[in-house]
């Protein structure tokens, strides 16, 4: 049986567009399409312009609390013996002098404090001049760290960040 030149094209077609979707399922599948996290600039953390009653959280912020976000900054730099387990982001480069000012610093407000995972509290992750691009989850509220720093922001990270921190990775 002879079919025309129009009916087999069309089938040809039709073949390579099922080829296609079926290629296009298993892309998709694989996890190359993920949902990435908020991103969360420093200067969104509190609301602008202070008001009477001081410095509250901005609405964005407060409806992150405990969720998985990404926040891009700079180690700040800690001439005393710094913290295992944790250290300090800013949204620009810092150097803390604690061995002459003590806890009197000038942090900005919105200063994080990264904590790394339970299995790694007690690494101590070397001062990096670069950005760092940074996951985890947001928790708000007051908290002490172990030298006594008092901190109102924190991301606390997983064990897979730690590869971020690497010198040898780079920035994307």
């Amino acid at each position: 049986m002879k079919y025309p030149c129009s009916v087999l094209k069309f089938c040809v077609l039709e073949k390579y567009r099922i080829i296609f979707f079926i290629l296009s399922l298993g892309f998709f599948n694989i996890g190359i399409a993920q949902e990435l996290p908020p991103r969360i600039q420093f200067s969104e953390i509190f609301e602008t312009p202070i008001g009477m009653s001081g410095m509250n959280y901005s609405p964005k912020i407060l409806a992150l609390d405990g969720q998985w976000i990404e926040i891009i900054g700079y180690m700040i730099r800690d001439e005393s013996t710094s913290q295992a387990g944790e250290f300090l982001l800013s949204f620009r480069p810092l150097n803390l002098h604690t061995h002459s000012d003590g806890q009197a610093d000038d942090l900005p407000a919105a200063t994080v404090m990264v904590q790394l995972d339970t299995e790694h509290q007690d690494w101590r992750i070397p001062y990096q001049s670069r950005l760092l691009k940074l996951n985890g989850f947001l928790k708000l509220g007051r908290y002490e760290s172990k030298d006594g720093r008092v901190v109102w922001i924190r991301l606390q990270l997983t064990s897979d960040a730690l590869r971020s921190l690497s010198p040898f990775e780079s920035f994307n």
